[in-house]
């Protein structure tokens, strides 16, 4: 099991400014739901129902918790798999230091 802390740790642009949503930091947490609830801009394949049933129960997890979440290792490779079709490089990276670190 993988705990992730500090879910409220913002991502940070090119120049590590945090990355406003309107006046509001978009943090980690709010990227980790995004990708567990959007779709990629360009076209990955189906998204099987098996899949679908687990990002949403990951994204159920997330917006249980404040700070702070413990989840499987398929649920992290899930993550980084989604995290990976959705977003930059940039936030890619970030996203993937936080669930790599200890």
């Amino acid at each position: 099991m993988k705990t992730l802390k500090n879910l409220q740790q913002p991502l940070y642009d090119e120049t590590d400014k945090p990355v406003l949503r309107g006046e509001t930091a978009w943090t980690l947490k709010s990227a980790l739901v995004h990708a567990m609830i959007e779709t990629p801009h360009h076209d990955p394949g189906p998204i099987s129902a098996d899949e679908k049933l687990a990002r949403y129960t990951i994204f159920r997890k997330l917006q249980a918790t404040e700070s702070e979440i413990t989840l499987a290792p398929e649920d992290v490779a899930l993550l980084k798999k989604a995290a990976g079709q959705l977003y930059t490089p940039l936030f890619y990276g970030q996203i993937v230091e936080h669930l790599n670190a200890e």
